[in-house]
């Protein structure tokens, strides 16, 4: 799919992206910098013409990345749950563990591109969540430990056999909260 959309020489960013919200529609603008990206390390795929990561973000925030039309404004403090409490204690718990792995590379709070994309992401497709984690404190070590994991599966993932794009792929899908909000989850 993304070779068929990048063309046989490479194509840019914005081509690309135009190709695959014609193909796809408004719902895969959110993932066509991750699409885009991975397609980078597609095996034989042919690079040459395609827009280099550093100038994607700023091409991302100009014309995918537009606000959440049900983004409502920031909600007043609301008293934890204990699923709250429960969730805040299992990242705290979850970071720990990561921060402390002395047998793997991880990244370090808020350090790497993933978890600053992820922040933003979750401001405007995820408002309701977004302000959750801020309210709790959590919100960056939520995108640190959502990264951590999602790399832990697609290593586990690659050690079954998995090839390395789909690893990360899938591992993605499973843990970085990408999906927007549907309009009654944010009521």
């Amino acid at each position: 799919m993304i070779e068929y959309h990048t063309g046989a020489r490479g194509r840019s960013f914005a081509e690309y992206s135009k190709a695959m919200i014609n193909d796809f529609g408004e719902a895969i603008k959110p993932f066509l910098k991750f699409f885009y990206e991975g397609a980078g390390y597609y095996p034989g795929l042919e690079t040459d013409g395609m827009t280099a990561p550093k100038d994607i973000d700023e091409a991302a925030k100009k014309r995918i990345m537009k606000p959440n039309p049900y983004r409502r404004p920031p909600m007043k403090p609301q008293p934890l749950t204990k699923e709250d409490r429960d969730y805040k204690n299992w990242v705290l718990k979850t970071a720990r563990r990561f921060q402390t792995d002395d047998t793997e590379p991880w990244p370090r709070v808020g350090a790497t591109e993933t978890q600053q994309n992820l922040v933003e992401l979750w401001e405007h497709h995820r408002p309701k969540m977004y302000q959750q984690l801020k309210q709790m404190g959590i919100l960056k070590l939520t995108a640190y430990v959502q990264e951590c994991k999602m790399l832990e599966t697609a290593d586990k993932y690659r050690e079954a056999g998995m090839p390395r794009n789909d690893a990360r792929m899938e591992a993605s899908k499973e843990w970085l909260m990408k999906d927007p909000e549907e309009p009654d989850e944010i009521g």
